[in-house]
């Protein structure tokens, strides 16, 4: 099982509004979106909860679509990820419509919440250490065998429209000395 700490997108659209790519009608969710991309808080404490229990884990700090091959490729293994059971919190639902939300919360990175394996029948069990620390634990999809990673949207083939961060985009391929 695929699981994810906390709600996805938040500092994405808080660099947004930063920027000033976003403007927003409502104050409170400027002030709570600007704050988790200004302060981010990494899941450390959640982390070490989780040993034990979860196969894998790491931080999305360059967006889930930019992170999930990772996970998936050092476990040797495929994913499943149901889009619409990413979590987002009502701050960001006030950012924007539908798609600009699920791109931010696919996408976007920085939130730095975690991306957890862990067998299905323990999950209750992370959950709960989730819950003794404030956070929240969704579940979201699920590694399988082979490599390919496979997004869906209510059940329908979906393809996200947005790429994770990757820091070597713009790299030159040249070598100056």
């Amino acid at each position: 099982m695929l699981a994810v700490t906390g709600t996805l997108g938040d500092a994405g659209a808080g660099l947004a509004l930063a920027t000033g790519a976003l403007e927003m009608r409502d104050p409170a969710a400027a002030r709570e979106l600007l704050q988790r991309f200004e302060y981010p808080t990494p899941r450390v404490e959640f982390g070490i909860a989780a040993r034990g229990i979860a196969s894998a884990a790491m931080d999305i700090s360059d967006g889930l679509v930019g992170d999930l091959p990772k996970l998936a490729a050092a476990c040797g293994l495929g994913a499943t990820v149901e889009v619409e059971r990413l979590p987002m919190s009502r701050a960001l639902h006030a950012a924007g419509d539908e798609e600009k939300t699920r791109a931010w919360a696919l996408g976007a990175g920085d939130d730095y919440e975690l991306l957890i394996a862990v067998p299905p029948e323990r999950f209750s069990e992370l959950a709960t250490r989730a819950g003794q620390l404030n956070l929240t634990l969704t579940a979201i999809g699920a590694l399988h065998r082979g490599n390919a990673l496979k997004w869906t949207l209510h059940g329908a083939e979906f393809t996200p429209s947005v790429q994770g961060f990757d820091h070597f985009r713009r790299a030159s391929t040249q070598i100056t000395v």
